[in-house]
Parts: structure tokens; C-alpha cells; sequence
């Protein structure tokens, strides 16, 4: 059993290492190519089908299912297909609470009391503590496989009574994953409505968003839901049973098709769904009482890549793997559902986003002088041999690498050795000049990074030694 996920994609379950792809990942953004290597994923790394969706500036431009809903007389995997999401459910349980806030039958700073007074330190923890993962109570779910616990459903309020017995940490002090708060969290999200969490959801979040195949704790098994999967110790994939009631429920219980995940990924993104503060409060990563960052807003992990913000989560349940990721800036998302534990959706949807960004990123200046790797590979070996030609250097960097600096830092890069490799991981502009990210390799030394920045008459304002 592969359970909820720590913590999506900052911990993706169990921290397991992604797939080695047999197949060749994207090298640009296009839909044939991308195509292609999904293609080619579903047989290599052996997943049984995958659900994608990817939504490029506000418009989904690729629907599609590869493999099948079932590994023995199953259907090809459609468009409608639902999967099961796991933890992805998390960011649908926070918009309906940021829903409820806004219509004044909720505020995310009421105390977890107002709604349960008889829980343990309830007075303590509040609601926005339950969905940043910071509220102290322990997660119900931290193994990785189905335990006995799970052999029979369970009431949301008998798990929640069951795990709040104590704090593992003073509210607010730490980021712990744990899928009891959403639990408690949806219920009182049922208390301050008066509704059903899944008609809640139907009502105020999917319909909304025009989301047509999507269901919490689907009662039954149509056509249209696929077949979880499991390979232990690298057995063939075997069909799994999904959990019993409620032991999922508002933390990952949801089964969606990969397109209605895209068009609330677009919803979510719009600008109209929630108002510019809630969006933002469910956006913004938690500051902890010690001023470090969680990198987790509620529901969602927010980071940066190439010069983006993105929001993203993963999910794993019994038998399905699921992540989702969003460029807000553009408005563009990558969904990738998978039916089986095998593989890693994770890494197939950051080889596509890498492209993606790519694409987005505004090309660098035009340079009057050398390409950018030749550039940077001669000034590194000029530093390695203190002798710089200062033709080569802005005003002011030539004053900064005066003869006193540049002697020090060739006896310091001695060490290194001939640089094996020099490539751009990055490049933009800022100030009007390129701006270069450098990672630089050798045979026997660890890496280096270099922050190198050039004029557009070629000359190099910058070029600063970093440790990888």
C-alpha cells in the first residue's frame, strides 16, 4: 500500500526515487514530442495507464490516456477516465474552506474549539494550522503500505477523536504532514456549512470548475474508473481493493479524470474563483514561529523553478499515484495520473514542465561577444590562472577582480582542476544585460556554480564562484 504522501512533492511518499526512464524526456515543447515520450514511459517504466492533461496559457491543449483502466481486460485509458488523486484532494478541501470563509460561516483563524471544544489543545490550533500541516497532530497514515487498522471503514469523527489525543509539536513550531488535520478540517467544514463534504465540493468547487468526472468516495466502480495497482518487490502489477470509508476522505479520497484536474488548475488560476485575499492566503507558504518557511500554502507546495512560481501537489493511494502541477503566471498546468504504484508520475510531469518553462522563459539579450558556455569557460580558467585579460571585463567587475583578489582565487581554484564540463543551466536578463546561471564540472572535484553576467558589448560584469 502506498498511502497518502508526506507531504505531495516536498516528500513525495516515502521519498521514493523517481523511475530511471528508459525513455528519452522532451527536449522542446511540443505536443508530438511530448506524445511521444509518454508514450513510450507507459512501457518502460511499466505502468499499467496514465491520465495527462497539459494547459498551456489558459487553454488545455493535450487530453489524453495511455495504457489501459486495468491491467487484465481492461479498456484504453479516455479522457474521461477517473483516477484516484490521494492527497491532491488536500487543495479542494482548502478552496472550500477559503469558500465558506468568504461567505462569513467560517474564518481560518477560528480555533479548531469553536467546532469540536472537547478535542485535546483544540483551543490551540487553528483552522489555517490544520491546512498548512503545522497544527502538532499526529498523521493518522504514515506507513506505506494498507495496515489492519484499514480492514473496515471508519466515521470521520471516531478517527479524528481517535488521533487527537495529543500534540507531537506546539502548534505553529514546526511542518509535519498530517492527514488527520484535513480530515478534521473537512469535517468542520461540514459543521459551518450544514452540507455534505462531496456535495459541498460538487456544488461549490467542481461545477464551478467544469469538472464532469469527478467524485469523492466514488460508491461504486463504472466504466469510467480505473483499477488501482500494486507491484510489490517488483512483482507484475496486481489489482488492489481501494481503502475502506473515510480512511481518505477529505485528504484523498477524490477520483478525477487528469482534464477536470486541468480545468481547476484554470479555474483555481483565473482570477474569479476565490477573492484576491483568499487566493492569496491559500497560495502564500506558512511562516513558521521561528521565521523559516514550510514552502506549503494549503493544499499546495509553492516553490520556485527558472524563475517561476509554481504550485504543485502529489498524491498516492492504494493502488494510484497523481501529481499536479501549476504555472500560475501563465496560467498553465501539467496532470499526470497514473494506476499503479510502479513509476514515478512526479518525474514525468517535471520533464515536461522543464520544457514548459523553457518556452515561457523571455529570451536573454543578444551579446556582441562569444556564446555564453565559451564565455564562461574562458573567464573560469583565467581565474584558475590569475592572469585575466582585463579587456574582457566591465569597469567596475575590473576593479571588484583587482590583482590581490583574482592571486587568492587562483590558488583556492588550483585545486579543482581542468573544468570538465561548463554549461548555462539558466539565462535571462536583469538590468538590461544577460544574466547566466553556470554549473561547472570535473573529474574529481565537486561541482561549481557561477553567477555570470555580460553586456551586450560582451564584456563581463560579473562572474561569481559558488559551492553547488
Amino acid at each position: 500500500m502506498v498511502p497518502l504522501g508526506l507531504s505531495a512533492r516536498m516528500m513525495s511518499h516515502a521519498e521514493k526515487p523517481a523511475a530511471a526512464h528508459a525513455a528519452k524526456p522532451p527536449e522542446s515543447f511540443e505536443i508530438a514530442e511530448i506524445d511521444r515520450y509518454l508514450s513510450e514511459v507507459v512501457k518502460s517504466d511499466g505502468y499499467v495507464g496514465l491520465s495527462v492533461a497539459i494547459a498551456r496559457d489558459g487553454k488545455i491543449i493535450l487530453a489524453k490516456g495511455y495504457g489501459t483502466t486495468a491491467r487484465t481486460a481492461g479498456a484504453p485509458v479516455a479522457t474521461d477516465t477517473a483516477f484516484a488523486i490521494g492527497s491532491v484532494t488536500k487543495q479542494f478541501t482548502c478552496a472550500g474552506a477559503y469558500l465558506l470563509e468568504q461567505d462569513g460561516k467560517l474564518k481560518m483563524t477560528d480555533k479548531v474549539a469553536a467546532y469540536f471544544p472537547d478535542l485535546p489543545r483544540a483551543g490551540d490550533v487553528t483552522l489555517d494550522d490544520l491546512g498548512a500541516h503545522v497544527s502538532g497532530y499526529t498523521d493518522y497514515y504514515p506507513l506505506d503500505f494498507f495496515d489492519r487498522r484499514m480492514q473496515k471503514g471508519i466515521e470521520p469523527d471516531d478517527l479524528v477523536r481517535r488521533y487527537t489525543t495529543k500534540l507531537d509539536f506546539e502548534p505553529g513550531t514546526r511542518y509535519s504532514y498530517s492527514n488527520t488535520g484535513f480530515v478534521l478540517l473537512g469535517r468542520v467544514l461540514e459543521k459551518a456549512s450544514g452540507e455534505p463534504l462531496g456535495k459541498l465540493l460538487e456544488e461549490r468547487v467542481w461545477k464551478r470548475a467544469g469538472m464532469e468526472h469527478t467524485s469523492l468516495e466514488p460508491k461504486d466502480d463504472p466504466a469510467h474508473l480505473a483499477t488501482g495497482h500494486r507491484a510489490f518487490a517488483f512483482e507484475e502489477p496486481t489489482p488492489v481493493p481501494r481503502e475502506p470509508a473515510h480512511w481518505l476522505w477529505a485528504a484523498g479520497a477524490m477520483y478525477a479524470s487528469a482534464t477536470d484536474l486541468a480545468k481547476w488548475d484554470l479555474t483555481l488560476t483565473g482570477g474569479e474563483f476565490l477573492s484576491p485575499a483568499s487566493y492569496r492566503a491559500m497560495t502564500t507558504p506558512r511562516t513558521l514561529t521561528t521565521g523559516r518557511s514550510t514552502s506549503y500554502g494549503c493544499g499546495l507546495v509553492v516553490d520556485q523553478r527558472m524563475g517561476e512560481t509554481v504550485f504543485s501537489h502529489g498524491g498516492a493511494v492504494s493502488g494510484f499515484l497523481a501529481d499536479n502541477l501549476i504555472i500560475p503566471r501563465t496560467r498553465s498546468a501539467i496532470v499526470v495520473l497514473s494506476n499503479s504504484e510502479g513509476g514515478s508520475p512526479q518525474t514525468v510531469t517535471d520533464a515536461i514542465a522543464k520544457v514548459l518553462l523553457k518556452e515561457h522563459r523571455p529570451p536573454p539579450p543578444k551579446v556582441n561577444g562569444p556564446k555564453a558556455e565559451d564565455a564562461a569557460r574562458a573567464m573560469y580558467r583565467a581565474m584558475q590562472d590569475g592572469k585575466v585579460d582585463r579587456t574582457t571585463l566591465a569597469p567596475e567587475f575590473d576593479a571588484f577582480l583587482d590583482d590581490v583578489r583574482l592571486g587568492s582565487a587562483s590558488k583556492r581554484l588550483a585545486k579543482f582542476g581542468a573544468p570538465k564540463t561548463v554549461e548555462i543551466e539558466r539565462q535571462g536578463m536583469r538590468g538590461g544585460i544577460e544574466a547566466s546561471l553556470v554549473k561547472i564540472t570535473f573529474a574529481s572535484s565537486p561541482p561549481l556554480r557561477a553567477s555570470m553576467y555580460r553586456g551586450l558589448d560582451g564584456k563581463v560584469e560579473q562572474f561569481l564562484l559558488y559551492a553547488d
